[in-house]
């Protein structure tokens, strides 16, 4: 119960400290950015790899404050689903952010978890339609429950605009649970591909 306590006051924490960040005067005022291409504060993506299938939404809470929900399916390693929000802040071609999940893990082969991560992404557009990005997310032991003692996932990304707006993006990422009294789980070291519809 210590531990759970402990591990909302930081995450808490962490989210109000960076909505300082995010909430820059000059994010509202600057007249060459977009908040998601001007006219699009929603989203639906589908995303498959060699082995897996996941499917997620997004929408925009805030001018800075985005909040998402997914959930994944491993023929090898079970579902995850996950629920967060990040804070996000747009720079003429880049944009960046940085928040918070929940996941719960149902593992096929393991005992069942859930960790708290934080973590970001970085995206630059390289021309109209063409983008790169990489994100990062961990959970320390603190933020980390049910025999699980450690969460890691990272990986990068390049998206093409194929319409106004709907972009295919292909990427690779890897996603790792670490336990206490079993092996580690690598649920994923995939590429995949991925559509995204905005609206």
């Amino acid at each position: 119960m210590r531990k759970l306590t402990l591990a909302i006051t930081l995450t808490a924490t962490a989210l109000y400290s960076l909505s300082n960040f995010a909430i820059a005067d000059e994010y509202n005022n600057s007249p060459d950015v977009q908040v998601n291409d001007g006219n699009y504060n929603n989203n639906i993506n589908v995303q498959l790899s060699n082995d897996s299938i996941s499917a997620g939404a997004s929408a925009m809470a805030a001018p800075n404050f985005n909040l998402y929900a997914n959930g994944q399916f491993s023929s090898d390693n079970g579902t995850i689903g996950q629920l967060g929000g990040e804070f996000v802040k747009r720079s003429g071609k880049l944009s960046f952010g940085f928040g918070a999940k929940a996941i719960a893990l149902m593992a096929k082969h393991r005992k069942n978890g859930a960790v708290i991560a934080l973590g970001g992404h970085a995206e630059y557009q390289l021309t109209d339609l063409i983008g790169i990005g990489a994100e990062t997310y961990y959970s320390p032991n603190i933020l980390s429950f049910h025999h699980i003692d450690r969460y890691l996932s990272f990986g990068g990304h390049i998206s093409y605009r194929v319409l106004q707006n709907v972009d295919i993006i292909g990427g690779w990422r890897r996603t790792s649970f670490d336990y206490s009294a079993e092996d580690d789980l690598r649920y994923e070291n995939n590429f995949y591909l991925e559509s995204d519809y905005k609206f």
